[in-house]
């Protein structure tokens, strides 16, 4: 994230504008894991701001973005 939060910034998207982000997302594996967070941060930064330059900045996130670490979460 932190490649990209200048451009988010430029574009006034406050919801990521540190170089780190914490999502949390239920999944069965590591790999689903990673494509569920990316398709959230994906959608949470278009429901803040839907326009041609944040669709780029989306269609770059794989490039850009990098997850590095996951962890379990066991609930009671």
């Amino acid at each position: 994230m932190a490649r990209l939060t200048p451009y988010l910034q430029d574009q006034g998207i406050a919801l990521y504008s540190k170089p780190s982000a914490f999502i949390f997302v239920q999944a069965d594996d590591p790999d689903g894991a990673c494509q569920e967070a990316l398709k959230k941060i994906k959608n949470n930064i278009l429901t803040e701001k839907d326009n041609n330059t944040t669709r780029d900045i989306v269609n770059n996130l794989n490039k850009e973005a990098r997850i590095v670490k996951i962890r379990s979460i066991k609930h009671a």
